[in-house]
């Protein structure tokens, strides 16, 4: 007589786990490279995306707000996911979440000589900087 044989594993399951807040901006943001789309990337990159009920929710700053169009989130999550997602793109706090993915700590402006200061001081730059946010690497003087 001779033993049973043993049963045959069942299948793994062919639907990926739900991923991770963190997760989604990082595939996404890789998706979105591979894709040629490096400002829509960027984005995804500063933004929270939470993942609800079938529904992926970007919430951004007003900056980025008009570079989360759902026609290209669309195309990347087919990439990356089977499954199909509503998309809704909010204005909001992003939350310490949100960042760039490998976030390098930010050097201050230079402020040791005095173009920079006089720079940095000027109403039109400061006004920029409201409008754009950003930082300022460097300053140069266009005289010397």
């Amino acid at each position: 007589m001779r033993p049973p044989e043993p049963a045959p594993e069942p299948p793994a399951a062919t639907t990926p786990e739900p991923m991770a807040n963190g997760d989604w901006r990082q595939r996404l943001h890789a998706a979105l490279m591979e894709l040629n789309m490096p400002f829509t990337a960027d984005a995804v990159e500063n933004s929270k995306v939470v993942e609800l009920n079938g529904e992926l929710q970007f919430v951004t700053s007003a900056s980025y707000k008009l570079a989360l169009r759902p026609d290209d989130l669309n195309k990347a999550l087919k990439q990356i996911s089977s499954k199909p997602y509503r998309i809704k793109v909010t204005v909001g706090d992003t939350g310490p979440q949100a960042g760039p993915l490998a976030a390098a700590p930010k050097a201050a402006p230079p402020q040791d000589d005095e173009a920079t200061s006089r720079a940095l001081s000027n109403p039109e730059v400061q006004r920029f900087r409201e409008v754009f946010g950003g930082e300022i690497r460097k300053v140069r003087n266009l005289k010397e």
